[in-house]
């Protein structure tokens, strides 16, 4: 980061990508990251270069705090403090962690989230705020638009090939493609 400020870019980049190969972590040298930062089994993890990382935070193997691509200027998340972000999640654009969060493995963040917070899921989804459960529950999907009226047909028809008796019929698909209701030979 000393190097990148001096606007010495290229020995910066120079130091960064060496130190990507020997450890398969990716810091930007414009990133900025706070006291004791804890990667622990780091290959895979990407640091972006406008990305701001607060004090005691953990990032397990896989993480990407990134950007979009649709932004100009500050492009990365900003971490607060005390914040544990799991294997494989995705923290992408322009916004911030707040303190003392915890970002669920596999998860996909791309919107705040307030301090003292859990997020899991893909779009994140705040389960855990404060101590307490959630409030307003993840809603299923919701469509909307053309795939409602196809959701609505779809819902229609599988009320009608259930007949009320509350199952589908079960059916299985032959070599040509077409239903012929009856089991291939094992």
């Amino acid at each position: 980061m000393r190097f990148f400020k001096r606007r010495w870019h290229t020995l910066a980049r120079i130091i960064s990508q060496i130190s990507r190969f020997m450890t398969g972590i990716e810091i930007h040298p414009g990133a900025r990251i706070g006291q004791r930062l804890f990667i622990d089994h780091g290959m895979g993890v990407v640091i972006g270069e406008t990305c701001e990382i607060g004090d005691d935070v953990v990032i397990y193997q896989g993480v990407t705090l990134g950007g979009t691509g649709k932004e100009k200027g500050k492009r990365h998340p900003t971490i607060g403090s005390n914040v544990v972000i799991g294997s494989g999640a995705k923290v992408l654009g322009s916004f911030t962690i707040g303190d003392n969060c915890n970002i669920g493995s596999n998860a996909v963040v791309l919107r705040e989230v307030p301090s003292n917070s859990t997020v899991v899921g893909n779009p994140g989804k705040i389960v855990k705020q404060n101590g307490e459960k959630n409030p307003r529950p993840a809603r299923p999907y919701e469509a909307s638009g053309p795939d409602r009226r196809y959701a609505a047909q779809h819902a229609e028809r599988n009320r009608r090939v259930a007949g009320g008796t509350g199952h589908t019929e079960k059916r299985t698909i032959g070599i040509s493609g077409s239903r012929t209701g009856r089991a291939l030979p094992a």
